[in-house]
């Protein structure tokens, strides 16, 4: 009887960057064997796939890629698996697993700016997604084989390069798109499937530094009809890039059908041409405008747009969902009448009702957009997008429609300096906010996701209030450092539009969060009467649905200064547990917020005690805890100073150190610090984590990396890993 395969896994030598090698023995005590896979820096071996063996022990994983020591439940099963596999081998099919070669590799460079960084980034530190992907059906005639849709498939795979290319790291462990030379790809008969088969099906992660970013399958639709399924990873499609796709499709499939060559012009852009010509000389300028603006823009984006100093460890959320049949036409005539997109009018509502609801004139936004997208970028297949923040400036006198070009305006200069390293940006943005001992922006997002249709007039919708908000409140979850504040969202096309207000009950009141949304279609409401009304008047309109501000009898009053809520009391109960303050006292002086610090420690200075400030900011602050300036008011006589006690740090905060000072290749660390201030490179963040858990830690994740606070306060949460790795992997 034949034995079961065998897999021996071995080392070629000793130490931290050994080699593993994987052997695979046919037969049980055979010392006949065959190297088959070489890794370093004790990584696992990828999955390999044995073509032709005929054994027990194969199996098929899903997308048809056999697997290597798993008995099969049957004899016969494993037979039909290994044979199906050797015909998809045979017929050039690719499995979404296949291992590559590199001979087939055609070219290798840098990520594009945009989505797929963070994408990139998410995957590296969780192998999966970010966000879910994109799928669309193109139906076909009836009776179209299999074979004809892959022959479909295979012109669009060797069309637009990105969807046969890989992500992974190049040998600094910087972002690399890997495309590989074309091969078929099958497309799988889901007939049969079951809807939660289907939807498994749409919705399964792609393992992107492994295998193509794009799966295919024939399926029925609602109808009856027979359609091509396409299914893609968010690292290479968006919303825009995806419309490409499925014209680009269209056209091919037309083509093959009639067996003609399709007509289609060339792709004169590939993503990885568009990644190298954002690094090229000809776009430096570019880059350094745009590395000068932000230093200046971001300074101005607010802190602490909410009236509250900590968030608790767990919090709830409350979502407000609502789709009122003429919001979709009031949005477009409001629009029309003022000669400006639907998104700035939007942007503009919601910045009103911000307003009302925090009793702020200054409120950031965080917006989406393509960047600057030039000649050469509109027909990139890619997700080009990125957040960047602007501020939302409410004067009383200015009319709604100066207000709503203005943030058109302020969004098309933040688009035109948006020529900038996506992961780099986002550290000068940590930068900032450990500088000021608060996040700018507050974790307030918006997103417009509605659509227009050709033919369909919304305008012409009756103008007249739609069904009432609803309102749930989610079960506690733990608060942490991607855990939104406010997060508003219009999206649908044609005439529906449908509203989503998710507040942070902790941080906004769940009162609040009901105010902002009821205030959204309350004040479409007045600007489809009068458009041009006053910015003051618009809040005063609002101003019966503010709850009664939350009033806190043991913290006080937040102050605002240059836009930044501060929570005095929290700067002066941090400052007195320095052992050199004896008393400390915090207050407005001609807008800037002023501390003066009584020390006993003659010589201590204003840095030292704004980076005790900063090494003391809570993990789960919302205020801004550093002040404008520090006046140190000294003893009159001279003292002794006090003994310096410097503690010797925690196991842990030491493992921390060790890793972003040896990951990042720092002279020095500085513990008071956060990850961005101390030099840290945030696509390096993966490589931290994992050296992290090779030394035994774990409780951080990528997200924690970017907060403004101290690596101290981040070394606190970190404990015992559950599962140990090689220290040395990275």
């Amino acid at each position: 009887m034949e034995r079961a395969l065998a897999v021996v896994q071995e080392r070629d030598s000793e130490g931290p960057r050994a080699h593993r090698l994987l052997r695979a023995v046919v037969r049980r005590g055979d010392r006949r064997t065959e190297r088959l896979r070489r890794t370093e820096h004790g990584r696992s071996p990828p999955r390999i796939s044995p073509a032709g063996l005929r054994c027990r022990g194969v199996g098929l994983q899903r997308g048809g890629t056999p697997r290597v020591g798993e008995a099969g439940p049957s004899m016969t099963r494993d037979r039909l698996a290994v044979g199906k596999f050797q015909k998809q081998v045979q017929s050039g099919l690719r499995s979404s697993t296949r291992e590559r070669d590199m001979e087939k590799l055609v070219r290798r460079g840098p990520l594009q700016w945009g989505m797929a960084c963070g994408e990139w980034l998410t995957f590296q530190d969780e192998r999966k997604a970010q966000y879910p992907g994109w799928w669309f059906e193109h139906e076909v005639p009836e009776g179209t084989s299999v074979r004809v849709l892959e022959d479909a498939v295979a012109v669009l795979v060797e069309r637009h390069e990105i969807l046969r290319t890989t992500f992974d790291v190049d040998e600094d462990g910087c972002p690399e798109q890997r495309v590989w030379s074309p091969e078929r790809v099958e497309v799988h008969a889901l007939e049969q499937a079951d809807p939660d088969q289907l939807q498994a099906f749409r919705t399964r992660d792609f393992l992107v530094d492994s295998e193509w970013p794009c799966r295919f399958g024939r399926v029925l639709r609602g109808t009856g009809a027979p359609a091509l399924l396409a299914c893609f990873s968010h690292i290479v499609v968006d919303n825009r890039a995806k419309e490409i796709l499925k014209q680009d499709l269209a056209v091919i499939m037309d083509a093959v059908l009639a067996k003609r060559s399709p007509d289609l012009p060339p792709v004169e852009w590939q993503p990885l041409d568009y990644a190298l010509y954002e690094r090229s000389e000809k776009t430096a300028a570019l880059r350094r405008r745009a590395e000068e603006y932000w230093a200046g823009a971001l300074d101005r984006i607010p802190v602490a747009t909410f009236n509250i100093g900590e968030a608790p460890e767990t919090v709830r959320y409350v979502d407000c969902r609502s789709s009122p049949r003429s919001a979709a036409g009031q949005l477009e005539r409001i629009a029309q009448k003022l000669d400006a997109p639907m998104n700035s009018v939007f942007a503009g509502v919601f910045s009103i009702a911000l307003g009302g609801a925090t009793a702020q004139e200054v409120v950031p936004l965080d917006v989406t957009t393509h960047g600057r997208v030039t000649r050469n970028a509109l027909n990139v297949v890619a997700p080009l997008a990125r957040a960047v923040i602007i501020p939302s400036v409410l004067l009383p006198d200015q009319s709604f429609g100066d207000f709503a070009r203005g943030l058109h305006r302020l969004t098309f200069q933040a688009n035109r300096y948006s020529m900038v390293d996506t992961l780099e940006y986002t550290e000068w943005r940590a930068v900032m906010s450990g500088r000021k001992g608060g996040e700018i922006g507050s974790r307030i997002a918006l997103n417009f996701m509605y659509k227009q249709e050709g033919g369909h007039h919304a305008a012409d919708a009756p103008s007249r209030s739609g069904p009432q908000w609803e309102s749930t409140v989610s079960d506690p979850v733990e608060y942490r450092s991607f855990s939104h504040h406010l997060y508003v969202a219009a999206s649908g096309s044609g005439a529906r539009l449908e509203f989503h207000v998710s507040g942070n009950e902790a941080v906004i009141g769940r009162g609040n969060t009901e105010v902002v949304a009821r205030s959204i279609t309350d004040l479409l409401d007045h600007l489809d009467k009068d458009p041009d009304r006053s910015i003051g008047g618009l809040r005063g309109e609002i101003a019966g649905l503010v709850a009664a501000p939350s009033r806190d009898p043991i913290h006080g009053e937040p102050v605002i200064s240059r836009g930044d809520a501060f929570r005095p009391d929290f700067i002066d109960a941090a400052l007195q547990t320095h052992a050199g303050v004896k008393e400390a006292r915090t207050r407005l002086e001609e807008g800037a917020l002023v501390t003066e610090a009584a020390v006993s420690e003659p010589s201590l200075t204003e840095a030292e005690l704004i980076a005790f400030l900063k090494s003391k900011r809570s993990y789960r602050a919302v205020s801004r805890t550093i002040p404008d300036r520090i006046r140190v008011e000294r003893p009159e006589t001279s003292a002794d100073s006090s003994t310096e006690q410097n503690a010797a740090a925690s196991d842990a905060a030491s493992a921390l150190i060790d890793c972003v000072r040896t990951v990042n290749r720092l002279g020095s660390v500085d513990a008071q610090l956060s990850y961005a201030e101390c030099g840290g490179r945030f696509f390096r963040i993966p490589a931290v984590l994992r050296r992290l858990r090779g030394l035994g830690y774990e409780g951080l994740n990528r997200n924690d990396l970017q907060m403004p606070c101290s690596l101290t306060i981040l070394a606190g949460r970190l404990g015992p890993a559950q599962g140990r790795t090689s220290a040395h992997e990275d």
